[in-house]
Formats: C-alpha cells, structure tokens, sequence
C-alpha cells in the first residue's frame, strides 16, 4: 500500500477537482449580449414560436377565471401543450421553415403507426417535459414583456395586454380536447386550426400582430424598440429578395449594402445604426471566440505561457505590426459615399486561422474611433476601454505595438486570453458546500507557470435572435419560407 493509497486529504473534502466546463471563458460577449436584449424585448433564442404565447396567455385566463390552484394550472398547460404538439406534428408539412412543436421528440413516437394521442400519459411528469409547467418556463419573461401574462404568488393570470376573447376564439377548442385523456388521429387531423401556424388567419394571431407591433409605442422604449427592430427585419428582408439564414444573411447586407444607407425606410428608423453598432461588435465576439478555440486546441498535454504565445505567433506572417494593419482592407468609402462601412471583414476571410480573426479582431478595433457616433454608442459601451479584450483596448494596445514585431504582439495576445480566462473563471467560481469543494467554470488550467486543459473550446458567434424573431413573424403571417428563402408575405408589405 503506497502513501498516496492513504492520504487522500481531510474527509471533509471531495476527491473529484471541482472543475467544469463554462460558458463565456472570456466574457467578450457581456456588451453585444446586453444590447442584444435591450433592442428586442419579447423574444429570446428559445421562444421560437408565436402560438405560444396564445396558448400560455389562454392558460392564464383559465387560472384566473377557474380560480383553480397551481397543481391544477400545471396539468392544463401540460395537456394543451401536448394536444398542439401532436396537431403541429400531424401538419408539420404545410409550414416549411418553422422548428417543431416543443416536445415533439416525444409527442410523435407517440403517434407512431397511427396510434391514438394519449394525452394522460404523455402529459404526465418527466415525458414530453421535465419541468412542472412544461415549456412555459423559457417564454415566461418574453410573455411579461409583452403584456400577455402576470404571475403572482406562482399562479399565471391574465396580463394587461392580453385579449381574452381573441385567443379564446383562437385557441377555445383546445381546452376541450385537452380534458380527453385520448384522442384519435382523424380528430386531430380534423383540428389543424390549432397548429402552430394556425394563428396566421386567427384572432390570437392578429392579437400577437397589434402587441408586436404597437401602434402607440414611443421608438426607444421597450415596446417601440421591439417594434422598430421587427420593422428593420422585415425590411432588410423585402430589400434583400429573401434569405436562407435570417442572421447569417442579413447582417452582412445590412451592414455592407449601400442600398442599405440609401433606403428611406431603414433612414427613418432610429433602432437601424444600433443594430449597425451591435452587428460590427458582435464580429469581434466571434473573432475573439474563434481565436480563443483555435489557441485552446493548439494546447498539448502541458505547455509553459511561452510556448503558447508561440504557437499563435508562428501561425501568422512574418514583419511589423505596422506592415499588417497596412495590409488590411479599406474600412470606410471615401469621396461621395464617405463614412460608409466597407466591407473589410468578409475581405480577410479567405486568409488561414488564425489570421484571420486576428485581422477581424483589428479591423474592430481601428473602427473603434471611427463609426459615427449612433453606431459607436452600440458597438462599444462606457466602460468598455476599462476592459480587457475589448475593441477600445486592443486600439490602445495597437497603438503601443505598432513598430513591433506582429508575432511578439500575437504573443502577448495569447497571454492576456489566458490571463483574462482565468480571471473570469476565478469571478465565476462558487463553494459547493454540499461537496466541501470549489467550483470553478474553465477548461483551461494555469499552475506554476504551465497550462492545460481538460477539452476544446467551441468557438462561433453569438445570437441576435433574428433566426428566432423570423419564425415569431411566421407564426402572425408576415414572413414565409419558399423555396429555400425566408421572405415577407403580401400582408406583410401592407405595413
């Protein structure tokens, strides 16, 4: 028996480390994130359907009007969201481009070989969802912002905005059907007024259209910005000719187009150099994420701090700092379009990792000084230039740099990423008293001078929820997928 078989430290204490995989090692994406919300309240990543919002406001009413408790609220929001599941899965067809009904991994093997929906069973705890009220839980804020829902002492009621009557009309049958512990087939096929995309020609559907889109809200509070955000969507997507990837597609024409800068509508609408401000930040957060992956994957059993910074630095050209930014592509036109945004960053994309995101990450940061200043007031925020890995402080760091060697700079970018994820994993760190260990959120380890890790890093950017705001505005009627592209409806041109 060895000394190690004995000492295991005080009993007290776990054996495991305490380490676990984060989110956000560097939290380059605190400011993009933030805006992100402020610019369209009512709708998340996880809130991809509009019906959805009808039904839980339904389910609000019934609470309040029954006067029932929170046992009973549960089981009726479960069982609708069970029988509209299973009349979505049914027709899912007729509506290409809208994700499934939530919980249809389990709701359609249920109907499998034509098999009658057992709503009892299905419903039931941990089946089609784990959590007591099924999916409500991630609309539950959207649904406040809007008005549709107030909760008070954990039971749902009707909020000030919502329209009993119309998602009654809208949505009334389903509360019969979901008080049926079975259902055949036929009568859901018979019922595809509450699918999904039902609420198109429905009056929860024009109910959700006046409360998207309020014809009262002042432009820069939370229901105009929703508002003038959904209008800039809408409109890039009628300048476009329509889009395979809302966000992917979007950004770039909105950001590079000059047809973009000319368009009267987009001009009027105060949120448009917000979302130009937000959209350039949020390509430094991919660059920053990118590079941080690419850094983390070149790490190999333990390295010294060094040794790192020379992997980034034998990754990119030889020469001056100086000689590269001389190198990168115009950022802004001059002459007649002067001050337009060109665009630089698709430019450098055809250039190796991880050059290339260092080259994104450069060109934000010369952009930095020169957007105008609705643009810059979003791209970076006040206190910006007191953090580490932002637009304004790699500016600063450029400028000290500038006479010296590119690859001595990569090194001491590589530093600082390290240095900034330990930093942000330490703020994050927590004591699970239950366990008698720290927690600390990181894959990537510094001890005595040597890194390691446990995984890889994913990289990629970050949501501006347009994917997901482009099937809320099918929900109402006012987009449509057709042959591959997303693109505005003629209802939606009325506006």
């Amino acid at each position: 028996m060895s000394i190690s078989d004995i000492v295991v430290g005080p009993a007290w204490t776990s054996r495991e480390s305490g380490r676990y995989s984060g989110r956000y090692p560097l939290a380059v994406e605190r400011h993009a994130l933030a805006q992100v919300g402020r610019l369209l309240p009512g709708v998340t990543t996880v809130t991809p359907h509009a019906r959805y919002y009808s039904l839980h406001g339904l389910v609000a009413a019934e609470t309040a009007g029954r006067s029932i408790g929170a046992a009973a609220a549960q089981r009726l929001v479960r069982r609708c969201e069970v029988v509209m599941g299973a009349i979505s899965t049914l027709h899912h067809d007729p509506h290409p481009g809208m994700s499934r009904a939530h919980g249809s991994d389990r709701i359609g093997p249920a109907l499998s070989g034509g098999a009658a929906l057992n709503v009892a069973e299905v419903a039931s705890s941990n089946v089609y969802a784990q959590a007591d009220w099924g999916f409500w839980g991630p609309y539950l804020a959207s649904e406040g912002l809007l008005g549709l829902v107030e909760w008070s002492g954990g039971l749902p009621g009707p909020g000030p905005e919502l329209d009993v009557a119309a998602v009654r009309a809208g949505l009334g049958p389903l509360l019969d059907l979901a008080e049926q512990d079975r259902i055949d087939q036929a009568v859901l096929r018979d019922h595809k007024s509450l699918c999904l995309c039902g609420a198109t020609h429905a009056p929860d559907g024009r109910m959700l259209q006046r409360r998207l889109l309020p014809s009262d809200a002042r432009p820069m509070e939370l229901g105009g910005r929703r508002s003038q955000t959904i209008r800039m969507v809408l409109r890039l997507l009628e300048l476009s000719g329509g889009v395979r990837n809302p966000q992917r597609d979007l950004v770039p024409f909105l950001l590079y187009d000059p047809s973009t800068d000319d368009d009267p509508v987009l001009q009027d609408l105060e949120i448009t150099p917000a979302w130009r401000g937000v959209a350039l930040r949020t390509l430094s957060v991919e660059a920053w994420r990118n590079l941080w992956a690419w850094l983390v994957g070149q790490i190999a059993g333990c390295i010294s701090l060094a040794e790192l910074g020379d992997l980034l630095a034998g990754a990119l050209p030889d020469g001056t700092l100086q000689s590269h930014l001389d190198d990168l592509p115009a950022r802004s036109a001059r002459g007649g379009d002067a001050g337009r945004v060109l665009a630089a960053e698709p430019a450098v994309n055809d250039r190796g990792d991880p050059e290339r995101w260092l080259d994104v990450l450069l060109l934000g940061a010369l952009r930095s000084d020169e957007l105008p200043e609705r643009v810059r007031s979003y791209f970076e925020g006040p206190m910006d230039h007191r953090e580490r890995l932002t637009p304004s402080w790699l500016r600063g760091r450029v400028e000290e740099w500038r006479g010296r060697p590119l690859r001595d700079f990569a090194g001491f970018l590589a530093q600082q990423m390290v240095h900034r994820s330990q930093q942000i994993a330490l703020s994050k760190s927590w004591f699970d008293r239950r366990q008698g260990q720290l927690r600390i959120p990181t894959r990537v380890y510094v001890r005595d001078g040597q890194v390691f890790r446990d995984g890889g890093e994913p990289g990629s950017g970050i949501s501006l929820r347009w994917d997901t705001l482009t099937t809320v505005l099918a929900g109402v009627g006012w987009v449509e997928r057709a042959e591959g592209l997303w693109r505005v409806t003629d209802e939606c041109r009325a506006l």
